[in-house]
């Protein structure tokens, strides 16, 4: 005890220590037309925006890259994009960027480390080497590389754009400002589907076909266009924004140059306070690593086990719900329908622009409504599309009828996962865990839904190869289990703070909730699969982001996959 009371003097002192280093002038360099807050956040999204594009890019241009490779032949010297070594391929080249975001995912925290505007630079990099190695792949080795390096600056992307905002944003404002990253998220997604149109129709997998010159560049000109938003990011943050964020300068002991960016992000002079906050959050979050539980030890703790256990659970079924399978593969998945070649593209654009829209407007309802609340209407949504179109297509899935049918079940899909599981997902995972485990539990459960989105996208090709029936009754047992465990095991956290977690009334805990952890602390806990459909990616592909929201559930400002 006494150690602990000398260690948290020594964290008081050192915070009260902070170096007074002359200001320099953070009056921003750009538009004036808006604020300070407001310009920062627009360059950090552009992050979100590549999280997004990169994602979805490969769903329209694989097929012409199949053939444009030459992977699949016939007897006759004619190219088609159905075969085992065709399908192996592209499996391969569209999990690659699933399997880098979860190593990027990893790595993030210790970049960060470095500076929140020095790791979006670096990120900005590496997306633009894995982007430049892409556009010029002559193979499968290099495009499998590439696709591997892009998805480690996804990876990255997902720690690093929402701790920039969280932490150069005001206070009340961070909500808003938090929805930024999950709607550019799913403006990239949409963006990446928008430029498949260019191509024509859609390759029909056992069909030969011939590609035009046009077709053999343009799917370089999609892989390679990310290049250009990160080297206009890169000025940006280099020359018009050359600054750290004030939490940053606080950790590095700047008071006046925090001081002088505080009041550029609040437009006023008096941010004292403001000043002090970071001060006190910083010590706070030092206590906390000092107490942090290892999630493995909680694993075996009888008062941990069962929530960390539904957390991973709930994590995990939201990628076999087959959400990013829709971001990665909707194409084929139409294919599979023997939908006409003419409007696979157009259809999967559609279900991209409808998830942009519905990421606008499903924010309010999260603490309008509750959580689990919105799951259980969210997966039972699900569940009743994904039964409809099960049954449809095991009676005659050539049937016109059923094939329509069928893609509106999609649509409903995506309107059910937009609503619940996408958003909600990642903001219950803040509100379930205490302090001492909330950076390891939570870190685990997010990684477990990457690995997931990695098992459930490799296959997808095969499966929908041997038809769409394969695919959707996986992903509508998935939600069966998944909707009965929402429904008796999942509490309500609406209106709570972290430690009124409904999990732990009445346990002994194994490190007492007096030590002072404020309910947004976290560092570690970031690695976040944004690319569901909502308020956002998300998990890999569409599971969605974390997504901070202003009120009693405490500070969500976190670093985080939605479906896109």
């Amino acid at each position: 005890m006494a150690t602990q009371d000398m260690r948290e003097k020594s964290l008081k002192r050192e915070a009260e220590s902070l170096w007074d280093i002359p200001p320099d002038s953070y009056a921003a360099k750009g538009c004036r037309c808006c604020s300070t807050a407001s310009q920062l956040v627009m360059v950090a999204v552009l992050g979100s925006f590549q999280f997004g594009f990169n994602l979805s890019a490969l769903n329209t241009s694989k097929a012409f890259i199949i053939l444009d490779f030459g992977w699949c032949k016939t007897e006759e010297g004619g190219h088609y994009s159905d075969c085992n070594t065709g399908l192996v391929y592209g499996s391969l080249i569209n999990t690659a960027v699933f399997l880098g975001a979860c190593c990027g995912c990893l790595l993030g925290s210790r970049l960060t480390d470095f500076g929140r505007r020095s790791a979006l630079i670096v990120t900005h990099l590496i997306c633009t080497l894995g982007c430049i190695l892409s556009a010029f792949a002559e193979g499968f080795p290099t495009l499998l590389i590439a696709r591997l390096v892009v998805g480690v600056a996804v990876g990255l992307f997902t720690i690093c754009v929402p701790m920039f905002i969280s932490e150069v944003t005001p206070s009340d404002q961070r909500g808003y400002y938090g929805t930024w990253h999950q709607l550019f998220i799913t403006i990239g997604i949409f963006f990446g589907t928008l430029l498949g149109l260019a191509f024509g129709n859609a390759p029909a997998g056992d069909e030969v076909y011939v590609l035009t010159d046009f077709q053999k560049f343009w799917w370089r000109i999609v892989l390679g266009l990310p290049v250009f938003i990160s080297v206009f990011g890169i000025c940006m943050l280099w020359w018009v924004y050359p600054f750290e964020t004030p939490h940053f300068m606080v950790e590095k002991k700047q008071k006046a140059r925090a001081l002088a960016l505080l009041r550029e992000i609040y437009a006023r002079e008096d941010v004292d306070e403001e000043l002090q906050k970071i001060v006190r959050g910083r010590y706070q979050q030092k206590i906390q690593r000092a107490q942090q539980l290892n999630v493995w030890k909680a694993l075996v703790h009888p008062t941990y086990r069962g929530v960390i256990l539904l957390a991973c659970l709930l994590s995990i079924m939201q990628q076999f719900s087959g959400i990013n399978v829709l971001v990665a593969n909707s194409n084929n998945l139409y294919s599979s329908l023997k939908l006409p070649q003419n409007a696979i593209t157009g259809l999967t654009v559609g279900f991209t622009a409808l998830n942009v829209v519905l990421t606008v407007i499903t924010v309010p309802l999260v603490d309008r409504l509750g959580r689990r609340t919105l799951l259980l209407f969210s997966q039972a949504c699900m569940f009743v599309a994904m039964c409809i179109a099960f049954v449809a297509n095991l009676v005659d899935q050539h049937n016109t009828a059923v094939q329509w049918v069928t893609v509106a079940c999609v649509y409903v899909f995506i309107v059910g996962f937009a609503v619940g599981y996408g958003p909600v997902l990642w903001i219950y995972l803040h509100e379930i865990f205490p302090p001492e485990i909330k950076q390891g539990a939570a870190g685990l459960a997010s990684a477990l839904n990457w690995v997931a989105t990695v098992v459930i996208v490799l296959p997808s090709d095969f499966l929908l190869k041997e038809g769409f029936a394969v695919f959707v009754g996986i992903c509508t047992v998935a939600l069966a289990i998944i909707f009965f465990i929402t429904l008796f095991f999942v509490k309500e956290t609406k209106g709570l703070s972290i430690e009124d977690s409904p999990y732990f009334k009445g346990k002994s805990r194994a490190i007492s909730s007096a030590s002072g952890f404020g309910a947004g602390a976290a560092g570690g806990d970031r690695c976040y699969n944004h690319v569901g459909v909502t308020a956002g990616a998300g998990g890999p592909g569409m599971s969605s982001a974390p997504v901070p929201l202003a009120g009693k559930t405490g500070d969500l400002a976190t670093g985080g996959t939605e479906m896109v």
